[in-house]
């Protein structure tokens, strides 16, 4: 498994390389990288052994952990990994160690047989990483996250002077099929975003007169990331009681600070039109799509109380600058609304 790339050998991390990737992460984001189980060893180490993460490091002649990339699970999902934590010791990029690390993680992920689709987060406040997912093939942009990640994530590195935007990336590892119902307002783009995996999707409209059963509640995963002041909602059900839910959920949000909100909504639920056009009445724009987020393709839906600087977003490629583009027409449509 492991290989040599100009005297840097890549291959999966040994137990007792955890501390290099720890020192690895304290040089490049000293102690800001919100996910803290890369700061643990023995965390890291466990996580490693159950498979929830799956670490691929450089190490140089000197044994030295001098690159860092992972599978780990950040869905509902088990079968949809995501590939991220990539960094490289300042001291050592430009040499294509990243780019070495990322084919070896999605490799892994092939040769594994653990994973049906992986996700991948770019941030929008420069290009690398982007550039990285759209050359080695098989990776589809799929959405576009407003503001997700504070500028103090990035303060050791200075990349970010305000909120950074991510834009989501889709690879499929097994043709999996699923049932997705189009809400009618965003038929064109969702058309476009599921050219790419057309075969492998059944895309249907939404029905228009499909409502929530009497007396049914609402339910889903909520998540509120204190570091991001960014609430997430997975929603499982789609209630006749999902207005209520909405507010209770943004009300509690708010109080803990939060300005960012998600809401990823199932497209194997025939009231997914219903569940839209409340979300825009409450100001809610779109965001994009993510196959497999809950065992069924899930349409992102989000809001930001804050102040965005659309023209800061750096896109690489032209159907990444198309999202784009959907996402902030339907933002500022909503913003001159309110």
């Amino acid at each position: 498994m492991a290989r040599v790339l100009e005297k840097i050998d890549i291959g999966l991390m040994k137990p007792e390389e955890a501390e290099g990737v720890a020192d690895l992460f304290r040089a490049f984001y000293g102690e800001e990288y919100p996910v803290k189980t890369f700061y643990d060893p023995e965390a890291l180490i466990a996580e490693n052994t159950e498979r929830k993460i799956i670490s691929v490091v450089a190490r140089n002649e000197a044994h030295k952990i001098v690159g860092h990339a992972a599978l780990y699970i950040s869905s509902p999902y088990e079968k949809l990994y995501e590939l991220g934590a990539i960094l490289v010791h300042p001291e050592c990029q430009g040499r294509g160690i990243a780019s070495a690390l990322i084919s070896e993680v999605r490799n892994l992920a092939e040769e594994l047989k653990i994973a049906e689709g992986i996700l991948a987060e770019s941030v929008c406040n420069h290009i690398h990483t982007q550039k990285l997912f759209y050359r080695l093939g098989g990776f589809v942009e799929t959405a576009f996250e407003v503001d997700l990640m504070p500028a103090e994530a990035y303060d050791k590195s200075g990349a970010a002077k305000g909120r950074v935007s991510t834009i989501i990336s889709f690879r499929k590892i097994e043709d999996t099929h699923r049932q997705v119902f189009v809400p009618a307002r965003f038929k064109e783009q969702f058309e476009y975003i599921y050219r790419p995996l057309k075969e492998l999707r059944s895309l249907e409209n939404a029905p228009c007169c499909a409502i929530p059963a009497s007396g049914s509640k609402s339910s889903g995963k909520i998540q509120f990331f204190e570091f991001a002041n960014t609430s997430r909602v997975t929603v499982f059900d789609i209630g006749e009681d999902f207005a209520d839910y909405i507010s209770g959920i943004e009300n509690d949000s708010r109080r803990k600070g939060g300005v960012i909100f998600q809401f990823w909504l199932p497209l194997d639920s025939p009231e997914i039109e219903h569940s839209v056009d409340i979300l825009k009445k409450n100001g809610y724009f779109f965001g994009g799509v993510l196959p497999l987020w809950n065992n069924c393709d899930s349409f992102l839906m989000q809001k930001v109380e804050n102040d965005t600087d659309w023209d800061s977003q750096h896109i690489f490629s032209e159907r990444g600058k198309k999202i784009f583009k959907m996402v902030r027409s339907d933002a500022e449509l909503e913003s001159t609304r309110q």
